[in-house]
């Protein structure tokens, strides 16, 4: 049945700011059993939900000992306003547990933040409640179907929820299911398509019943605010919806302290928009979690302002009016209030072009397609799929990234694909193109090798990555991949080729990043041993400035030839005590960020087992951060360039822990506007890890800062060894330790072929060359440099003519590195050793016919010899 109330005229929602009574929408007039007997309806925690296809807001609700009528109103906003009672309500006497008339209708109920519209299913999702009658908390899920008006138990699958009185509900568009927060055990989704539940996560630490849930589409994140609960839960593809506590800040704590709040998310602002009574609205930034206030006179009038037990999803958002509404009494019309100026958005995303589609096995094929835009975010995609003959389309899936496999298919059956993009108002993009792929007719291997760029065998990385079994290569052509981020999970190698794989998001610099990674972490997120070769991260922004290019989080992982610039931090993570993180020949320039939540840095390595860190350039990390931080308990940090030169960072090393550190031929530049004073830290937050040692040999350090340095800070008592570095531009060699500095020098900037330009070889002349020592070894670990920096991020062997000299460069020419294939071709080798029988004294060599140039490069006591040719090949005798 439907009742309506009808009016001459179409009413006009003004454009301007603010409030605006929307006539003839009061429910009063057709209230089942005469003016003022519907009352409960909203007032007894009933909540409601907006019908985007109708325009028209949905009130259902009663329940316990306020109301035992279960009929469904629907107020009419969009053209001719008007109220209509869509569903009549059954007598009470015909209820029992969960439902009314023999099952084919819900018991009425206390209906809070039960409900979410399903636009996909034009139907209304209930769960639990607080039953009519005795008040006892409900399980069953219904669906209010709008195309013919009437109720379905849908008896789903899975892990349902417990039976419960409150629960936060809100439609993911992403993924086409309902996000439901039971209060009385967790964080669940229902699947739409599948007519099933999953358990997603615990809900530990809210508070009780008084919340609202809400969905931002942008950063997949499911919102709890009201009775001092203030908490967000990942939604993404993470597999982690742990429990985020939010310190908001401005006057949405009103939100938080205010029971049942009224909140929505508007996709025109990017904003969360609150009311709890008034001519305010509350609007908070989820990227940072401020808030401002927004008051308009003439806002919502009645006998209750809000109702006392609430407002639910009775404030909503239209995305098609560009308006909040507000339902509050049955004998008050609707209020809409617009809070910008901005047209609504009903632009469409660009269709997704490049659709691919690639047989996998005799049951899968993978789909891959380049990413959509939208003027306001895209929010996820639509997967359809048919048959061959192809008679009709079915949607199959609604994934948040551009990759989609579809398994469960028959061997040797052809199918047809096409998608499309949908954003956060509900706008669906044009098809692409549709592509077909045939299952394999025998079980095959997949490929070992996965090509990523456009026309491979992938569009994007992160489809990639998802498809990727244990051992697999990624080849990725250079070119920009924007705004991916993915969990590496499996044991991969990830290379770009022909370039730079630049894997950019947003506009590549987290300072003018307006939207953030919604993981919360980083680009890619690397849980399993993975070597990265040739890619590039820029532009890492999360919502507590703490985010990443590469998140580590374990396995060994392996990062050469790569660029990072422009990132909260360009790594941050750390794997276990026995883990080792190697990182060689990158360049980090212009990452870090000290906010509110603490520092970012070029690079932040947690406590784990051990960090290589050779052959890479790290410079100009901003804003108070450091070129190298690192919390390992043993560092090799070998022939780099440290460099805040052009940036106001902070350290350009950090061991904050101790341990033992080996810094070996690096080249070190401490700018003139760096915050701290300190060139290389060691313990400065507790010599907490084990086997404390620092040797610092064969360094070049420059300081320009004209304030003063100190170049080694020592916090605590490790082994120490400080031999054959060069000092210039003044300050403190070494503070809080003492040791034999004897074999270290201060120089003169006159003394480098030109350090304005980072030049640091030593002049002919200069008291620096042969003046070193031998430094011999820590234990086993040879401390003698075998390698030297060379621009951009790469490496020369040390050519020792005679003597060592003092810093990072021999004097004279700069090498040539050796093609690998020479010295394996043509090796090097010794033929004899006459050995010295004391640890001085005179050796000599002989060595293959044809090799000129042969020179020392190490030789430790006892019984270890090597050297290197003209081509810069080694060779090594071992007594």
């Amino acid at each position: 049945m439907f009742f309506l109330i009808a009016v001459q005229a179409t009413a006009q929602i003004p454009s301007t700011l603010g409030w605006y009574e929307v006539p003839n929408t009061k429910i009063d007039p057709v209230c089942q059993n005469g003016f003022n007997t519907c009352w409960p309806v909203p007032y007894a925690w009933g909540g409601g939900i907006w019908d985007s296809l109708r325009g028209r807001m949905i009130i259902w609700g009663g329940g316990h000992n306020d109301y035992g009528g279960n009929e469904v109103y629907a107020l009419q906003i969009s053209g001719t306003p008007g109220v209509a009672r869509i569903a009549n309500n059954t007598n009470p006497s015909s209820c029992s547990l969960d439902s009314c008339d023999g099952g084919v209708t819900p018991n009425s109920r206390h209906s809070y933040d039960n409900l979410a519209y399903i636009p996909t299913i034009d139907s209304m999702f209930v769960f639990g409640g607080s039953a009519a009658g005795d008040g006892r908390a409900l399980r069953g899920t219904w669906l209010f179907h709008f195309a013919t008006n009437t109720w379905q138990n849908m008896n789903p699958t899975g892990t349902i929820p417990e039976a419960t009185l409150v629960a936060y509900t809100y439609y993911d568009s992403s993924n086409d299911r309902v996000i439901v927060h039971n209060v009385a055990g967790g964080l669940y989704a229902y699947d739409v398509a599948s007519n099933s539940y999953t358990r997603l996560g615990d809900i530990g630490g809210t508070n009780g019943y008084g919340g609202t849930g809400v969905i931002d589409p942008i950063r997949k994140r499911f919102y709890v605010f009201g009775s001092g609960e203030s908490s967000y839960y990942n939604i993404d593809s993470s597999g982690t919806h742990n429990r985020t506590a939010v310190a908001v800040s401005g006057p949405w704590s009103s939100i938080v302290a205010k029971g049942y709040p009224g909140i929505d998310y508007d996709p025109v602002a990017d904003r969360l928009v609150a009311w709890i009574g008034g001519d305010s609205v509350y609007v908070m930034n989820p990227t940072d979690h401020t808030s401002t206030s927004v008051a308009y006179a003439g806002g919502p009038v009645g006998n209750n302002v809000p109702v006392p037990s609430g407002t639910f999803g009775r404030w909503r958002y239209s995305s098609a009016l560009g308006v909040f509404l507000v339902m509050n009494e049955i004998d008050v019309n609707v209020w809409s209030f617009r809070l910008s100026s901005g047209t609504p958005d009903t632009a469409a995303p660009t269709a997704p072009t490049s659709l691919s589609a690639t047989s996998i096995s005799q049951s899968q094929i993978n789909l891959s397609w380049t990413v959509s835009t939208d003027a306001v975010g895209v929010t996820g995609y639509r997967v359809e799929r048919c048959g061959n003959p192809c008679s009709d389309f079915v949607e199959i899936g609604t994934p948040t990234t551009p990759s989609y496999a579809d398994v469960g298919l028959t061997a040797s059956t052809t199918f047809g694909y096409r998608v499309r993009a949908r954003d956060a108002a509900g706008n669906n993009s044009g098809y692409s193109a549709t592509v077909n792929a045939t299952t394999a007719t025998t079980s095959q291997p997949p490929p070992s090798t996965l090509t990523v760029g456009p026309g491979k065998l992938y569009a994007t990385v992160c489809a990639a990555n998802a498809a990727a079994q244990d051992g697999n290569t990624l080849e990725i052509d250079a070119g920009v991949y924007p705004n991916e981020n993915c969990v590496v999970s499996k044991a991969l190698t990830l290379k770009g080729i022909g370039g730079y794989a630049h894997l950019k998001w947003g506009t590549g610099d987290s300072l003018t990043n307006t939207t953030v990674i919604p993981n919360g972490k980083a680009i890619l997120i690397i849980q399993a041993t993975t070597t990265i070769e040739g890619l590039e991260f820029s532009g890492a922004k999360v919502a507590d400035e703490n985010g990443a290019g590469i998140r580590y989080e374990g396995g060994d992982l392996t990062i050469r030839k790569s660029y990072f610039h422009g990132n909260e931090n360009g790594i941050l993570g750390q794997g276990t005590a026995s883990n080792t993180l190697t990182i060689e020949n990158n360049i980090f320039s212009q990452d870090g960020f000290c906010g509110g939540g603490g520092c970012g840095h070029n690079l932040y390595v947690g406590n784990m087992g051990r960090l290589i860190f050779r052959f890479n350039k790290s410079i100009d990390s901003r804003d108070g951060s450091h070129t190298l931080k690192s919390r390992a308990l043993v560092n090799e940090v070998s022939y780099n360039f440290l460099s805040t030169k052009n940036s106001d960072g902070s350290y350009e090393s950090d061991f904050p822990n101790g341990g033992t550190v080996y810094y070996i031929g690096n080249v070190v530049e401490q700018g003139a506007n760096t915050s701290n004073s300190t060139v290389l830290s060691w313990g400065a937050e507790g010599a907490s890890n084990p086997n404390p040692a620092l040797y610092v040999i064969n360094n070049t350090f420059n300081n320009m800062r004209t304030s003063g340095a100190t170049f080694i800070q020592v916090n605590g008592l490790p082994a120490l060894g400080i031999k054959n570095n060069v000092f210039a531009g003044g300050g403190t060699m070494l503070a809080g330790a003492t040791t034999d500095l004897s074999t270290n020098k201060t120089l003169p900037l006159t003394d480098f072929v030109n350090a304005p330009s980072a030049d640091y070889h030593l002049v002919a002349g200069s008291t620096a060359i042969d003046a070193g020592v031998n430094p011999g070894a820590a234990g086993t670990y040879g401390l003698m440099p075998l390698f030297e920096y060379r621009e951009a991020a790469d490496k020369v062997v040390r050519q020792v003519a005679s003597a060592l000299d003092l810093g990072a460069y021999e004097s004279g020419a700069i090498a040539v590195p050796p093609p690998s294939d020479v010295c394996t071709s043509d090796p090097l080798t010794i033929t004899s050793v006459k050995w010295p029988t004391a640890q001085t004294g005179n050796r000599s060599i002989s060595y293959n016919s044809g090799r000129k140039k042969v020179s020392t490069l190490l030789f430790t006591w006892p019984g270890t010899l090597t050297v290197t040719d003209d081509r810069g090949c080694k060779a090594t005798v071992i007594k």
